[in-house]
């Protein structure tokens, strides 16, 4: 577990220098690198910084899934494939990348988390997450009955919007070698000051599974 508490100006280039060496890292002990990717504000900014990293993003052995998804179309504005699709993999040949996207568009939600969850390796290498303003992770929200589910992927209703999503199981996200979170700006700060109390109690922050994780933060006031 690592804290990094960063200024707004160096947070990306900072987030995508660690993310180089791990990948790299990983790619030299074993040849191969599984990263789950996720959505939201934090994670475009860095995206948009790491994009610059061609090179390394088309690396053979760097296989990318995603950590969650919302029921739309690929190419929604909602979609955390097309946002990544169109952000941190700009400067690619998409084509040529491992790219495996959560055919969450389909109407057979039970059938979508069996299909992708054959897929996935035994554990991931890394899963990059972001961190709601209510503390939720990939699509796991507050007081979701899911959060217990066994399944490496489940299906879930977003409360807040009604909406269906896919998502990770907790423990599958627990599973992987390394779990950074994304926590830019002043909001997600308070967020994680908040989770340290009563940290035990993650069926009400559910961002609590991952405190043992990397956090990359802007800002943040641990009084």
């Amino acid at each position: 577990m690592e804290i990094f508490n960063l200024e707004e100006k160096i947070w990306a280039k900072a987030t995508s220098t660690y993310l180089e060496n791990y990948i790299r890292d990983t790619l030299g002990s074993f040849g191969v690198c599984n990263i789950a990717l996720t959505g939201g504000r934090s994670a475009e900014i860095l995206y948009q910084y790491f994009s610059s990293y061609k090179d390394l993003l088309m690396k053979e052995g760097i296989n990318y899934f995603f950590s969650d998804e919302r029921c739309v179309e690929p190419y929604d504005n909602d979609s955390n494939f097309k946002m990544a699709s169109q952000v941190l993999f700009k400067n690619c040949e998409i084509e040529k990348i491992k790219l495996h996207r959560i055919k969450a568009e389909q109407s057979d939600l039970d059938n979508v988390c069996r299909d992708y969850a054959s897929i996935l390796p035994k554990k991931m290498d890394l899963i990059i997450l972001g961190l709601g303003d209510d503390g939720h992770i990939a699509s796991i929200f507050p007081n979701s009955k899911e959060i217990w589910e066994r399944k490496s992927v489940i299906y879930l209703r977003d409360s807040r919007s009604n909406r269906m999503r896919i998502s990770f199981g907790s423990q599958y996200l627990l599973s992987s070698r390394k779990i950074i979170v994304l926590a830019y700006g002043d909001r997600k700060s308070m967020i994680y000051s908040q989770a340290l109390n009563d940290f035990n109690n993650i069926y009400r922050m559910p961002c609590r599974l991952v405190l043992h994780g990397d956090w990359f933060m802007t800002k943040i006031n641990l009084k």
